[in-house]
């Protein structure tokens, strides 16, 4: 789990109530939940649909330092601009 919550950078949502988190730190919150069994792939669907800028821009960041971290990254998309 620590890996994980490191990885997504939510530590800081760790004592949050989930309906209370904005669609990017769900969006981060699902991403830490599939990365916590340490895989070597992560296939995502869509994974900024619904999300504003500011957290589009948050969970493509989470993806790259995931990337960087040896995680393979598998990511159908539709908005173009990711």
């Amino acid at each position: 789990m620590d890996f994980a919550l490191d990885a997504v950078d939510i530590r800081d949502l760790q004592t949050r109530y989930l309906f209370e988190l904005s669609g990017g730190e769900k969006q981060r919150v699902l991403i830490a939940s599939a990365t916590s069994v340490k895989p070597e792939i992560l296939v995502l669907d869509e994974p900024t649909a619904d999300l504003d800028a500011e957290g589009r821009d948050m969970v493509l960041s989470i993806l790259n330092k995931l990337n960087e971290r040896g995680i393979t990254l598998v990511i159908a998309e539709h908005d173009l601009n990711c």
